[in-house]
């Protein structure tokens, strides 16, 4: 999706108000999926979409944060972080 399109869906308020009322789901895993897109569209969208997050409570805001900067991590960084971390442990048999 244009960033202009994500602009149209965000000024009508539409997507923005299903990502506000998913963030505080009661299930889990739509709260992360939630997020997930607060930060893809941080990422897309850039320093325009900072006026959004601040409608997310600080501690939402810090997590969203997070997760964007996870996904702007390299993927062989983050591979490589946990072949480290799982191969550093020693097994008994």
């Amino acid at each position: 999706m244009k960033k202009e399109e994500l602009y149209v869906k965000l000024s009508k308020g539409r997507l923005l108000n299903v990502l506000l009322e998913g963030i505080t789901h009661p299930n889990a895993l739509t709260r992360r999926e939630v997020v997930m897109a607060f930060a893809k569209l941080w990422i897309h969208l850039g320093t325009d979409f900072e006026p959004y997050l601040d409608q997310l409570n600080p501690r939402e805001k810090k997590l969203v944060a997070v997760y964007k900067e996870k996904q702007m991590q390299p993927a062989s960084v983050t591979a490589d972080a946990f072949l480290t971390s799982n191969t550093s442990k020693s097994v008994i048999v």
